[in-house]
């Protein structure tokens, strides 16, 4: 890492494990709503990188107005980041790694900030990054090169001196097409997507991030 000025991570299934929560959710509220839904609308989410509310209204005749809004999507986040959510594997290994070596960090989520940095603390590590960036908040995602360079300018940081560690192929993806050096870690909910993950990344962690410090 020696010209690496600084580290870039995801939230969701990277830092945290909560994909799995993010890929079930719309089931879940449907089901708490008296909605007959099964276990295989669960599973067919699971394989998304957001869940298939189009899938999910049109098996079960559902109206806009049926489904739940932002914010009440947003409450069943909050909670599970309060309550349920723990550290990937190695995590805390990597950043205190990161932090000996002075090599500054920031989080670049598709959630809202505000969540982000609930999570964070209730995870207890966020006095490690100096900033949380959302590109939820800017109305877009980390599939457009153009919010990868608004993070990137926002954090004063040039690409190919920059690590991002992610989870999700689409992210990927947009970092390697800028100039970015690559970590994956093994994300179940994205098992399929493993083979072209690993064939794109630097390095690829099969079980926990301690692996990056090999």
């Amino acid at each position: 890492m020696n010209n690496i000025t600084r580290v870039i991570f995801d939230f969701d299934g990277t830092l945290a494990d909560s994909q799995g929560y993010w890929t079930t959710l719309n089931p879940t509220i449907l089901r708490q709503r008296g909605y007959p839904v099964d276990d295989g609308d669960f599973e067919k989410c699971k394989t998304a990188a957001l869940p298939d509310w189009e899938y999910l209204k049109k098996k079960y005749g559902l109206s806009d107005a049926d489904c739940p809004t932002f914010e009440e999507t947003m409450e069943y986040i909050d909670n599970f980041y309060r309550t349920e959510m723990k550290l990937k594997p190695g995590v805390l290994e990597f950043l205190n790694y990161l932090k000996d070596e002075k090599i500054p960090m920031a989080v670049f989520s598709a959630t809202r900030e505000s969540s982000v940095r609930l999570g964070l603390a209730c995870l207890g590590i966020d006095s490690y990054f100096d900033a949380v960036i959302s590109a939820g908040d800017w109305g877009t995602n980390k599939g457009h090169k153009e919010t990868y360079f608004r993070c990137l300018d926002l954090l004063g940081a040039a690409p190919e001196r920059s690590i991002m560690v992610e989870d999700a192929l689409y992210s990927i993806k947009t970092a390697k097409s800028i100039g970015m050096t690559v970590y994956a870690i093994a994300e179940p909910c994205f098992a399929s997507h493993e083979e072209e993950i690993r064939s794109l990344v630097d390095r690829y962690a099969e079980k926990s991030m301690t692996e990056f410090l090999d």
